[in-house]
């Protein structure tokens, strides 16, 4: 796991416009239990779906997000 959160964080860097690295890398960060990570991610990838006006990974981003502060309030 830990290969696949360097080769995400890797995408975010050098391609910060790839919008599903987002939701992945969130995922990932909530399975790690590192949420305040995956809770900045999950924000910077609902901005960028937001200025890309793509609406389905915006409802997935925000509904990924939703789900995780739910989970943390638990």
């Amino acid at each position: 796991m830990q290969e696949s959160k360097a080769i995400f964080e890797y995408l975010i860097q050098h391609h910060a416009d790839y919008l599903p690295t987002y939701y992945h890398l969130g995922a990932l960060l909530t399975e790690f239990s590192d949420f305040e990570n995956a809770i900045l991610v999950y924000k910077k990838g609902i901005e960028l779906a937001t200025f890309q006006q793509k609406a389905n990974a915006l409802r997935e981003l925000k509904g990924a997000y939703q789900m995780l502060l739910d989970e943390i309030e638990e």
